[in-house]
């Protein structure tokens, strides 16, 4: 028996079994790279992270982390005109 993964946008209904087809389709309905996708990822969910570690340890340290995660990620959707965040970047 073989198995297959197949990848589906997030935002139409373009499928592909490449993981890569699919994420370079994700990056072009914000107008961005693959690169710029990956990094939007990465600061979404290092935000998201550090939100989480508040929730738990709330202290200075955890507060600072937060608002240089919050303000990364802001600042790189003010630079890419991004207004409308992925809502599986939420979860």
């Amino acid at each position: 028996m073989t198995s297959k993964t197949l990848w589906c946008c997030e935002h139409c209904d373009y499928q592909s079994t490449d993981r890569l087809a699919v994420m370079k389709h994700e990056a072009a309905h914000f107008n961005l790279t693959l690169h710029e996708y990956a990094t939007w990822h990465s600061l979404s969910n290092a935000a998201r992270q550090a939100g989480l570690q508040v929730g738990l340890h709330k202290n200075p340290q955890t507060d600072r982390v937060f608002h240089e995660a919050i303000t990364a990620l802001v600042e790189f959707e003010k630079e890419h005109h991004l207004t409308i965040r992925p809502h599986h970047f939420l979860y």
